[in-house]
């Protein structure tokens, strides 16, 4: 019974752990063992001891007896070593005997302590048995709800599939619907940022020519970014309008604010064009006469300063342009330094210039055509730096490096020289009319 509930035991998973009170106990019983064994060596060898003067003792009874002989101890006999040898054997004896009965009863001690060591291993062995299929019983009922919990919830993986089925439907609508709400709102985006830049032209094409002078209490005035040019000579003429007339009184004051070199305005009779021409001096650049370098550097100069004053009016929402000086022909570049001297400017301010908010119904094919070819500039645009970055691709590392930095300084200088165009133009632009 106990040998197959150990074996039971045994067999369930890996080897068994070592038992060190069972060996313990059985390492005290070899102990005492041994001691009994060598207590019974000890006995035998005190009757060996005791076995000659048990022989002479012997030798004189057979004499007595058979021979009638009475044989006295003699001086010889009294100091044989037979005796206190035989007395030893005794001893021996007597501590063999003792010394065996108390190793038995250690022997008898330590076999009863193991076989109350096994009882308890038994005993233990069919408690956690008995445990074992106790819990085999419940792991039995466990695996008959778990199977039933796996049946509930395939039927619930089923219909979640399903609801997952029918969300994944709506998010698609819901993302198509997005996708709709997002092209609407770049459509609305696009159209409020075309009636945020219409207003603003609006207001920029309505502003008042008038410029004002002033100062703060540290020093800062309206005329900051003219004041490095002081000196620069300046002529301005003026058609005989007083809205005109106001705009060049302005003007003249401002550039005198600025320390300018501004003689009094000169009217005229000849139409000028609308709105404000600023034309820096070509004097002394006749290709029939020698060159003049003073008087080109000079020019180039008053070109410079030009831009300048053009990208100061339209801080001020004016609608000034550069434009070359003509003479009173109008056919032809204005060289004389009489006239207009070698590093000056002219500045003619015409009539307030008209401007079409919205193209009338006329023009609509027109700005049709205006846009189309805008878009068509920019695709081409798009696909040159497209052929461009694909080409870029057969070159080794440092020349396709060189390439792009030769590139990004053309585009530099490109929007620098469409900068200068820029000012060339009014800061007005003509609206389509809405479909």
């Amino acid at each position: 019974m106990s040998l197959s509930l150990l074996s039971l035991i045994f067999s369930n998973g890996s080897a068994p752990a070592v038992d060190t009170v069972r060996l313990a106990l059985e390492a005290d019983s070899a102990f005492w063992f041994g001691l009994v064994k060598d207590s019974g060596y000890a006995v035998a060898i005190g009757c060996l001891l005791e076995a000659p003067e048990t022989f002479v003792t012997i030798k004189r009874w057979w004499r007595l007896r058979s021979r009638g002989e009475d044989h006295e101890e003699t001086r010889e006999d009294r100091g044989s070593p037979i005796i206190p040898i035989a007395a030893v054997g005794l001893i021996i004896i007597v501590i063999g005997i003792v010394a065996e009965t108390y190793f038995e009863g250690k022997v008898s001690d330590v076999d009863a302590l193991l076989r109350a060591h096994e009882s308890d291993k038994i005993t233990a062995a069919e408690n956690e048995a008995a445990v074992a299929t106790k819990n085999a019983g419940s792991a039995a009922v466990n695996a008959g709800l778990a199977q039933d919990s796996a049946d509930n919830a395939d039927d619930d993986a089923k219909d979640a599939n399903d609801k997952a089925v029918a969300v994944e439907g709506k998010a698609k609508t819901l993302a198509v619907q997005l996708r709709s709400a997002e092209t609407q709102l770049a459509t609305v985006e696009t159209k409020r940022a075309k009636l945020e830049k219409s207003l603003e032209n609006m207001a920029i094409c309505n502003a008042s020519r008038v410029i004002g002078t002033w100062m703060n209490t540290r020093g800062k005035t309206s005329v900051d970014s003219l004041l490095p040019m002081r000196g620069q000579k300046v002529f301005i003429e003026v058609v005989k309008d007083a809205e005109a007339r106001r705009a060049a009184r302005n003007l003249h004051n401002a550039l005198v604010f600025a320390k300018w070199d501004v003689p009094p305005v000169r009217l005229i009779d000849d139409d000028l064009e609308d709105g404000v021409s600023v034309q820096p001096s070509v004097a002394g650049r006749d290709p029939t006469k020698p060159y003049d370098n003073e008087a080109s550097v000079a020019n180039m100069n008053a070109s410079e300063v030009g831009g300048k004053l053009v990208d100061f009016l339209h801080s001020y929402n004016w609608q000034a342009t550069r434009g070359n000086p003509l003479d009173a022909s109008r056919k032809k570049m204005l060289r004389d330094p009489a006239i207009l001297p070698e590093g000056a400017i002219r500045v003619q301010i015409g009539l307030y210039p008209p401007v079409q908010f919205v193209s009338p119904p006329g023009d609509k094919e027109t700005a049709l055509v205006r846009e189309q070819f805008r878009q068509m500039r920019e695709k081409e645009y798009a696909d040159d730096a497209r052929r461009e970055e694909e080409d870029l691709k057969n070159f080794p590392p440092e020349q396709r490096e060189a390439r792009r930095k030769r590139d990004a300084q053309s585009q530099a200088d490109w929007k620098a020289e469409q900068a200068i165009r820029d000012n060339s133009t009014y800061p007005c632009q003509v609206l389509e009319q809405a479909p």
